[in-house]
This record gives structure tokens, C-alpha cells and sequence, in this order.
């Protein structure tokens, strides 16, 4: 029960898994609709990620945070 508590405030906190195991290699996310489907984050203009972002109302909630994460990681601050 506690490591389930303190996964459940570490998602609350906005940690990630790679944060406590930085030894893991990151996952490059991809889009899995439209023209960039299949094409990896860092190779789609930040309009299309931000309008997908925006306006795509049935994203996942893991593909909407990965989308502002890159966002993020691209601003320092999106």
C-alpha cells in the first residue's frame, strides 16, 4: 500500500518514472493520427502539436501529457 501511495503523490507532484530511474532511456513519442502519424514528437512543428493539443478533445491523458511535456521541454515554460 505504499508504494502505491507514493506513486499515486509523485503523478500528483508531476514526477516521472524517468525522474527516479534516470538510468532508463526515454521513449520517443509518436502521433498516432493525422498527416504526422507515426512521426516522432521532435519532427512536428510545435503548431501542430499545439493544436493538437488545443482542440483533439479524445486524446489519452498519457498522449495529452507527453504532448505538453515536448511542448514544455521545447519552451522552457509552455
Amino acid at each position: 500500500m505504499a508504494a502505491v501511495a507514493f506513486i499515486r503523490q509523485a503523478r500528483l507532484d508531476g514526477e516521472t518514472f524517468e525522474r527516479f530511474f534516470p538510468t532508463v532511456k526515454e521513449r520517443k513519442h509518436t502521433i498516432p493520427f493525422g498527416k504526422h502519424a507515426g512521426e516522432p514528437f521532435d519532427q512536428i512543428d510545435d503548431g501542430y502539436l499545439e493544436w493538437a493539443f488545443t482542440n483533439m478533445t479524445k486524446l489519452s491523458p498519457a498522449l495529452k501529457r507527453a504532448i505538453e511535456a515536448e511542448l514544455h521541454n521545447r519552451r522552457k515554460g509552455w
